[in-house]
């Protein structure tokens, strides 16, 4: 997935490279931009889906909300950045075509976008939920009477240097 975009991405901007170097040829728009999604769509994007669907529970401290989601989350937006890559490298034979594919890709790739923010909405929904429920108690069912206590707030204000534990002997002039 990521990786391979990774590599995608990589080996456009060495052809490119070299394409420059032997004939005097500088890519244009439209193959730079091919590049530039191969890497943020393909690479980017899916680096971060990836990521945040395995960092999110575990900070949040529950399981990820429908974990089936992701295979299709996935599915969409590696082929969304297919169809961008692809099809704005194809030689503009069928105009109107290409502009058919770069907007299904756009599609696509919010389609996949739309069900991992879901999926990551509900996970930290579910926390917040799971947090509100688990109330501190004491045995016997009882709330604590006093409130718990706060630490104050840290000073900006200069105090005295930490010595750690040696003993400071003369004065600095």
């Amino acid at each position: 997935g990521a990786y391979a975009w990774l590599l995608v991405a990589a080996a456009m901007d060495g052809a490119f490279a070299l394409l420059t170097i032997a004939g005097g040829w500088a890519p244009g728009f439209l193959e730079t931009n091919a590049q530039r999604h191969a890497l943020a769509l393909g690479f980017i994007t899916l680096m971060l889906f990836g990521m945040a669907s395995r960092v999110v529970p575990v900070f949040s401290g529950t399981r990820l909300y429908a974990p089936g989601l992701l295979p299709a989350v996935f599915i969409l937006s590696n082929l969304g950045t297919a169809l961008r890559v692809g099809f704005t490298l194809l030689p503009p034979v069928a105009p109107a075509l290409v502009n058919a594919m770069r907007g299904a890709s756009g599609v696509l790739n919010l389609a996949g976008l739309a069900l991992f923010a879901y999926a990551i909405w509900r996970t930290l929904d579910r926390a917040a939920a799971e947090s509100r429920d688990v109330a501190p108690s004491r045995p016997g069912g009882t709330q604590p009477a006093v409130a718990p206590v706060k630490a104050p707030a840290p000073s900006l204000a200069p105090g005295p240097l930490p010595t750690a534990g040696v003993p400071v002997t003369g004065t600095m002039t």
